[in-house]
């Protein structure tokens, strides 16, 4: 499995899901949290920007690291697992306490980012 290869398709996806979530808060709001007011939609909406922007940021980072030698890449793949793993963490604390959560196709989603991640930490070239 090449890094480089990784590097590209994960920084590519985050581009994509940041700008998504940068233009599109308030709708990702609504969709979570239907018939709530204005001012929380509002709210929902400038908390989505400033994550999707992170997003963006995380995915150039991938991006431009796409050349760098061989265990920093493999360090940075890892890197990047334990942050979707902590995405994840917070995900399941959300589930078992009662709390909104992520929908479940984007739950398996990052589940697999983060084994292909770890994967191409362990096996990449």
């Amino acid at each position: 499995m090449k890094i480089k290869t990784l590097l590209t398709s994960f920084g590519v996806l985050n581009v994509i899901q940041g700008l998504f979530m940068f233009f599109n808060g308030r709708q990702l709001t609504e969709g979570v949290f239907p018939g709530v007011g204005d001012e929380a939609l509002s709210v929902g909406e400038q908390m989505h920007m400033p994550l999707g922007s992170a997003f963006v940021g995380l995915g150039f980072i991938l991006l431009i690291c796409r050349e760098i030698e061989l265990e920093s890449s493999k360090k940075l793949l890892f890197s990047y697992a334990v942050f979707i793993g902590f995405a994840l963490l917070q995900a399941l604390y959300n589930h078992l306490f009662g709390n909104h959560s992520a929908p479940p196709p984007i739950i398996i989603i990052n589940l697999i980012l983060a084994t292909v991640s770890l994967y191409g930490y362990k096996k990449g070239v």
